[in-house]
């Protein structure tokens, strides 16, 4: 059975937080440390799920838990879906769309319903999860009630479910002095003096921010069943769309016709199954000649064509990227965080893949409103001096100070931050995504864009922008290197010098390491080749090439905000920036001081 990751998450984030506070701490929060990347990725089953809550919320200690674990619930890190809830106007517009929408709530079908008398209204729903998941389900909507009408609310009767023993059951007893019968449901029966009562944290703006991602976050049922059909597939690359939709039990015309209603394309999902099973097969070691074979592919020719096509850079030059990882010992472990990433929010993948003719201000501005966060961040980074004057709205943020390329280039640096801060030893990580962001300054500066034509335009500002997202992967928890690649940038008096020990030591490179990221989430071919060209271009060479003069950006933005003392010169540090002419050095010089300047 699916569970909702991000709730589930956040529940064991507070039991944990919890635990440590009371400092009973021990080699079950370990385990349960090490499970949270497969519960937020929703691979965690249910039966498993409820043996780690029992573990972190034994029988004789959850009455004392109940007291405290409201206080450490983070409706923020439950995802869009239980901020949706929070912002509603109060709880009878709450019982509305739990009856609308609830079953996304828990990633379960729930079958929220409420029927409304003269004094009291009962909220029912089923839970086929097991018993400790359900409880902590009903303690969740206890204290989303209490959010929204203060804590004061209560109800006068729980229904628990026929399987939950003990029955009144500690945990709820501890929240609600409401009377606790075994039912056939789950159902809580509300004094209806409760429903109308303004919450404080009604929020208009943000429930309709929320709502539009919130329904757009369910993937649509035919790619699920397509997925699966090609997982049975002996060969995928000689899968056909007549023997997808015979599996499907469809016609073909009634199968291409449902693919245009959902706007899937049959060849670019099947492409994506392909090389998605391919990559893991490259990075893992395997030959090129079995994994074509294995795929269904006439040739080894055929599956590098195809491969190519599809990521940029060649199978082999893949699989010698996959080597040299796994030759230093631990860092096979690289490959593995990124083969577990989670994908990409929904809002933010529709805003990397708007189609250039749809790529309108007012198009960009209504993607990026559904993400409450990314908008804080855009209007943030937008109010830096050395994009103008500050901008009053998001359209002034957008379309005149960071332009609409730019904004849905940082889409994937936000994106990339949001899921791996939490994992990253580094304790600057705003320090990292501004340098990526100054990088591009430095080079539109310095360089200009005007040098370049629009193709090119694309993929360097892509590479100026996010060819250094590697920097999360080096200093993720769970990298084996993270304690020495901190002690190195401690101890390295520049980037260039940073990138060239970490490459030495540890034989990453982070131009490289980055490919595999974008390839994870499905991210151009043309970048990713630039960027494996990049990853070969010497950082000493002195010719003004294109790909020197990004490495040069992102050395002298990296130098300056994470490695310099506030204000000190930077170019006697910097030797390459001394070689450039004096005109390029002003305009370095100008764009650093203009990033000091606050608006």
């Amino acid at each position: 059975m699916k569970i909702n990751g991000l709730f589930w998450s956040a529940i064991v984030r507070a039991l944990l937080s919890m635990r440590r506070d009371m400092g009973i701490d021990n080699d079950q929060d370990i385990q349960a440390i090490e499970a949270l990347p497969k519960i937020e990725q929703e691979q965690l089953s249910a039966a498993d799920l409820d043996g780690l809550l029992f573990l972190l919320c034994p029988q004789a200690l959850q009455s004392e838990f109940a007291k405290k674990l409201s206080c450490y619930l983070d409706f923020n890190r439950m995802g869009n879906t239980t901020l949706y809830f929070t912002a509603l106007k109060d709880v009878s517009e709450c019982l509305q769309e739990l009856a609308a929408y609830g079953d996304s709530l828990f990633g379960e079908s729930c079958e929220f319903h409420f029927d409304r008398c003269d004094e009291n209204t009962v909220l029912e729903w089923r839970s086929s999860q097991s018993p400790l998941s359900q409880v902590l389900k009903c303690y969740f909507l206890l204290c989303l009630f209490r959010h929204l009408a203060g804590h004061k609310f209560d109800v006068h009767a729980l229904g628990v479910a026929n399987d939950i023993t003990p029955c009144p059951h500690p945990i709820l007893s501890v929240l609600s002095s409401g009377v606790q019968a075994p039912n056939e449901k789950w159902s809580l029966t509300i004094s209806n003096k409760w429903l109308s009562r303004p919450s404080f944290y009604y929020s208009a703006k943000l429930k309709s921010m929320l709502k539009p991602e919130y329904k757009a976050s369910e993937q649509p049922s035919l790619q699920k069943a397509l997925m699966a059909v090609f997982s049975e597939a002996q060969s995928p690359a000689r899968i056909r769309a007549d023997w997808a939709a015979e599996r499907l039990q469809m016609s073909e015309s009634v199968f291409r016709r449902s693919l245009r209603q959902e706007k899937l394309s049959f060849s670019a999902l099947l492409k994506d199954f392909i090389h998605d099973k391919s990559c893991k097969m490259l990075l893992c070691g395997e030959k090129v000649d079995t994994i074509a074979q294995d795929l269904g592919f006439s040739d080894r020719r055929s599956l590098d064509r195809s491969f190519k096509d599809h990521t940029g850079i060649s199978a082999g030059q893949l699989r010698m990227l996959g080597s040299r990882l796994r030759f230093r010992r631990g860092n096979d472990k690289l490959l593995e965080l990124v083969e577990h990433f989670p994908p990409l929010p929904t809002t933010i993948q529709a805003l990397i893949n708007l189609p250039e003719e749809h790529t309108t201000l007012e198009q960009v501005s209504e993607l990026v409103r559904q993400d409450p966060i990314f908008h804080a961040h855009i209007m943030s980074k937008a109010s830096r001096a050395i994009y103008g004057q500050t901008p009053k709205n998001l359209e002034q943020a957008i379309g005149r100070n960071l332009g609409l390329q730019t904004v849905k280039h940082l889409a994937l640096v936000f994106a990339a931050q949001q899921i791996l801060t939490q994992q990253c030893r580094f304790e600057q990580v705003n320090t990292l995504t501004d340098s990526m962001l100054l990088s591009e300054r430095l080079y539109s500066k310095a360089f200009s864009y005007r040098q370049i034509n629009s193709d090119e335009k694309e993929w360097v500002q892509q590479a100026l922008l996010f060819g250094m997202l590697s920097v999360f992967l080096v200093f993720h928890e769970d990298c084996a290197f993270a304690d020495g690649a901190i002690k190195l940038w401690n101890q390295t008096e520049s980037f260039a010098s940073f990138v060239s020990q970490l490459n030495e030591l540890y034989g990453v490179c982070l131009y490289g390491a980055t490919t595999l990221m974008l390839m994870r989430w499905g991210y151009d071919s043309v970048l990713n080749q630039q960027l494996w060209k990049l990853c070969q271009h010497p950082t000493s060479s002195a010719e003004q090439t294109i790909e020197r003069q990004i490495q040069l950006c992102h050395q002298v933005a990296f130098t300056e905000l994470a490695f310099m003392p506030t204000h000190q010169q930077l170019q006697p540090q910097l030797e390459p920036v001394r070689e450039l002419p004096s005109e390029q050095r002003r305009c370095i010089s100008e764009t650093l001081e203009s990033w000091r300047t606050v608006a």
